[in-house]
């Protein structure tokens, strides 16, 4: 618990940027700081597979950070961020009932885009996204016959949409992830190869300039 709460106190001063506002440059980039949340859609599995047999186990989790969008003044723009998160991943590794894997993670991820004016004055965009996490915490809620030995580390690319208004933007982005869960092979039934995918929706509030 301690070191959970030394990351959120590293993280205090990113938070704090958000009173940095709204610069514009001279060749026409703007840079806004702000911060986020985002509610995650857990779903673990092997998505390099065409096998409609593997089974789907769908959980939750959250995560807070700072972000910092660069946009020029042609729509495009790129928006770096650090989040801090925990999951509940939830896993068929044993037939008498769900396994339940608990993370904590700290995330850098960079997203980026392009904005279309839509009614009203939203604004729509089309995202990809990437993302690596490193998880500082693990823990599972049953035990296996054998220790499982999960890796600390993943990378994720991403594909969604956005919609913002002002000073504020919704994203819906989906995760793919890289790097195979755990370097044991067969650790769940009818899943050789087990990734960390998601579904991501956040919410980003900008700070505008007094």
């Amino acid at each position: 618990m301690k070191r959970i709460f030394l990351y959120i106190v590293l993280l205090l001063p990113c938070l704090c940027r958000g009173e940095v506002v709204d610069v514009e440059t001279g060749n026409g980039v703007s840079v806004e700081w702000g911060v986020a949340g985002a509610v995650n859609v857990n779903i673990p599995g092997d998505w390099t597979t065409t096998d409609t047999g593997q089974e789907i186990n769908l959980s939750y989790g959250g995560a807070v950070g700072s972000v910092c969008n660069v946009e020029w003044k042609s729509g495009w723009f790129v928006e770096p961020g650090v989040m801090i998160g925990y999951d509940n991943i939830k896993l068929g590794l044993m037939p008498e009932g769900k396994t339940v894997l608990r993370r904590w993670n700290l995330s850098g991820l960079v997203t980026a885009g392009h904005r279309f004016s839509i009614a009203d004055g939203f604004l729509l965009s089309p995202l990809v996204a990437a993302e690596v996490s490193y998880y500082f915490s693990t823990s599972s809620s049953t035990r296996t016959p054998e220790p499982i030995e999960w890796r600390p580390v993943n990378a994720s690319c991403g594909i969604g949409v956005g919609l913002s208004d002002g000073n504020m933007a919704i994203n819906i982005i989906g995760y793919f992830g890289l790097v195979k869960m755990s370097p044991q092979h067969d650790i769940m039934l009818r899943c050789k190869s087990l990734y960390s995918n998601k579904v991501v929706v956040s919410y980003s509030y900008y700070f505008t300039a007094l």
